[in-house]
Formats: C-alpha cells, structure tokens, sequence
C-alpha cells in the first residue's frame, strides 16, 4: 500500500545525481524540482492520514542542489537564480507543512551539515 502510494506521487528517493555532471543543468533543475514536489506532496499526504506522536520528513535534494549548483549561487554564476529558486520553493513548503499544524506541535528545522565553496 505504501509503494502503490508514493508511485501515485512519483516519489523518488533522490535526485538524478547523474544529470548535476552535464554543462546544461537544466535537465538536473528539472528532475530537483520534480522530486522536491513528489516529496512535499508525500509528506502533506500522510501528516493528514494520522495523529503523528512524530513524524520525520527529509528534503534530500537541498544536498544535491547545492553540490551541483552552490559555486553559481556563491559567484553570481549562470544558475544563481535556479539555485534560489528551488530554495524559495522548499522554504514555501516548509511553511506550508508548518501551517498546516496545530498549535501544540513543534516543528524542528534541521541541517546535517552547511555548505560552502571548496
């Protein structure tokens, strides 16, 4: 019943890192996109089904994005704007999670690591 869930969603487990290597990042954009949405509506799809006592929820693809797109980002490169894009995306989820609990409901934001220019 799970599996048959997120393929309704088209969830994946990660970004197609494969595509981050080509000069053209579009298709890689694309494919972040597409796997940040399939993951959000995954999410708020089960926060509704149930009375969580916890529930964790990983947005992988920040780390994808930023392997493949922070040196833009850092020096105003050709997808600087794409990379804040998908970051105001995933900031507009978050918020959209957030509202959509109630007020004796902590949500915790966390990273597991920063990222910066070699």
């Amino acid at each position: 019943e799970l599996r048959e869930t997120l393929d309704d969603f088209d969830y994946r487990i990660d970004v197609n890192a494969k595509l981050g290597h080509d000069d053209d990042k579009t298709e890689f954009i694309e494919n972040a996109h597409a796997t940040l949405d399939a993951r959000y509506d995954a999410f708020s799809h089960y926060l509704d089904q149930d009375d969580w006592d916890l529930f964790f929820g990983v947005f992988m693809s920040t780390d994808r994005v930023n392997h493949f797109l922070f040196g833009d980002y850092a020096t105003d490169g050709e997808y600087a704007d794409e990379f804040l894009e998908f970051y105001r995306k995933l900031d507009g989820y978050i918020g959209e999670i957030r509202d959509s609990l109630d007020d004796d409901t902590t949500l915790i934001v966390a990273s597991d690591h920063g990222f910066t220019r070699l």
